[in-house]
C-alpha cells in the first residue's frame, strides 16, 4: 500500500474505478427499474441486461488501458502485489457499489438513487482530473520517466542478498523480513527446501 500511494499514476489509476464504480453503478437496482418504473416486467429486465451488457464490453477498453498502466507504472518485484491490491478494489467496488445504490434507493427512491450516483460520479472524475494531474496528462501507454529510469538504473543482482550495484526493493524487503521478530529468511526457506531434496 504504501508504494501506491506513493506511486500517484497507479493510486489515481486504482482509486478512480474503485470510487466511479462504487457512486455511477447501479446493477441492483435493475429489476426494481423494470418493474416499477419502467413497467416492463422480465422482458424489459433482459433489454436493461443487454445494454449493460454492451456498455460492459465498452468499459472492456477502460480495464485494458488501466491494467496495462499500473503494469507499465509498476518495478517487476512489486507487480505481484500492486496486482493483488488492485483486484481487491475491483471486487470491493462493485459489492459496496450495490449496497450503496440499494441505500440510497431506500432514501432518495430508484431515480434519485441513480441520479445521485451519477452526478458523484462525475465529480470523482473532475477531482481526480485535479489531484492527479500526471494520470490526467498522459496521452500515451508507455512508462513515465522515473519507471523508465528506475528499470534502466536496475542492475543484476542476488535476489537471495538483495545485494547489488543498486538494491532493489526485493532487496529491501528481505531486509524487512529478517528485522522482524518470528519470520525466517525467504532465502533461508528455500536451502532448507533444497537440502531435504
Amino acid at each position: 500500500m504504501r508504494f501506491i500511494w506513493q506511486r500517484k499514476p497507479v493510486l489515481g489509476a486504482v482509486s478512480l474505478d474503485l470510487f466511479a464504480v462504487l457512486l455511477g453503478g447501479a446493477v441492483a437496482l435493475l429489476p426494481l427499474y423494470a418493474k416499477e418504473i419502467l413497467h416492463a416486467g422480465p422482458w424489459g429486465l433482459g433489454l436493461l441486461r443487454g445494454a449493460l451488457a454492451v456498455s460492459g464490453a465498452a468499459d472492456m477498453v477502460n480495464v485494458v488501458i488501466r491494467q496495462t498502466l499500473v503494469q507499465l507504472e509498476t518495478p517487476d518485484a512489486m507487480r505481484g502485489r500492486v496486482s493483488a491490491v488492485n483486484s481487491i478494489f475491483i471486487g470491493a467496488s462493485n459489492q459496496l457499489g450495490e449496497f450503496e445504490s440499494g441505500a440510497t434507493a431506500a432514501l432518495l427512491g430508484p431515480v434519485g438513487s441513480v441520479v445521485a450516483g451519477g452526478v458523484g460520479t462525475v465529480l470523482v472524475a473532475l477531482a481526480w482530473f485535479r489531484l492527479f494531474p500526471r494520470l490526467a496528462g498522459r496521452d500515451r501507454i508507455e512508462p513515465s520517466t522515473p519507471a523508465r529510469r528506475y528499470r534502466n538504473e536496475m542492475k543484476p543482482m542476488d535476489l537471495r542478498s538483495g545485494q547489488g550495484e543498486n538494491r532493489s526493493d526485493t532487496g529491501r524487503y528481505r531486509e524487512d523480513l529478517q528485522r522482524r521478530p518470528g519470520r525466517k529468511d525467504a532465502a533461508s526457506c528455500s536451502d532448507i527446501s533444497v537440502s531435504a531434496h
